[in-house]
């Protein structure tokens, strides 16, 4: 089973997975979730990630999630791209976690394409949509 580890500010991640297990109907599986706050610093940050990634490794792959690309999360969770089996993508939402969570158990590449796709589906002008445009 591929880990996931959301890497967020604030609280972000956590409320993501709550949602997405409320949807879904079942408890997320070899997921964790790490908050940054205005009072951490990145080492701090650094450390919370590698204990993430300790706890959801199965050796199948872990895809790290961060909400904003180019933001203290991404930069971070971006060094541990130098680690085997380690994936980074950035600018999460809950059709992405919820494609991820579903296909946890496929190849880790196969997955990060299908939560790529279904992120970017899920994004509309619902006026234009309801057009037909």
């Amino acid at each position: 089973m591929i880990g996931i580890v959301l890497i967020t500010h604030g609280e972000l991640g956590a409320k993501l997975i709550e949602t997405a297990e409320w949807i879904i109907g079942k408890k997320c599986e070899n997921v964790e979730t790490v908050s940054f706050f205005q009072n951490e610093g990145l080492d701090e940050l650094s450390l919370k990630i590698s204990k993430a990634i300790e706890k959801v490794n199965k050796r199948k792959g872990i895809v790290l999630l961060t909400d904003l690309l180019h933001g203290s999360c991404s930069r971070v969770a971006g060094e541990f791209l130098a680690q085997d089996g380690i994936e980074v993508i950035c600018g999460v939402n809950l059709p992405m976690i919820i494609s991820l969570i579903t296909h946890q158990n496929e190849d880790v590449h196969y997955i990060l394409q299908r939560a790529k796709d279904s992120s970017i589906k899920n994004i509309v002008d619902l006026r234009e949509m309801l057009k037909g445009g």
